[in-house]
């Protein structure tokens, strides 16, 4: 698709979960790509629902199986917006 686009942006939705502990402490992963540490979560693939989204996302980033899901929000715009290192947005 790069090879089309450039470096374009891209719409690309995505989901993020909260995955807490009974401490209520909120579990943060270190992004490979930018050394950086965000929440569980990552895009939704074609065919998929949120909810299956998050339930893989959690599974594939730190083999985690969570529940009792609730959507907090939707959020969108300029703000979300990521620049990756090799430019694409």
């Amino acid at each position: 698709m790069r090879e089309r686009v450039g470096h374009d942006l891209l719409l690309l939705p995505g989901v993020t979960v909260l995955v807490r502990d009974d401490k209520d402490r909120i579990l943060m992963v270190k992004q490979a790509d930018r050394e950086e540490w965000s929440t569980v979560g990552g895009a939704i693939e074609p065919g998929e629902s949120p909810t299956e989204a998050v339930l893989r996302e959690a599974w594939e980033e730190v083999g985690v199986r969570v529940h009792d899901l609730a959507l907090a929000g939707a959020v969108g715009g300029e703000g979300y917006e990521i620049v990756y290192p090799n430019g694409d947005r």
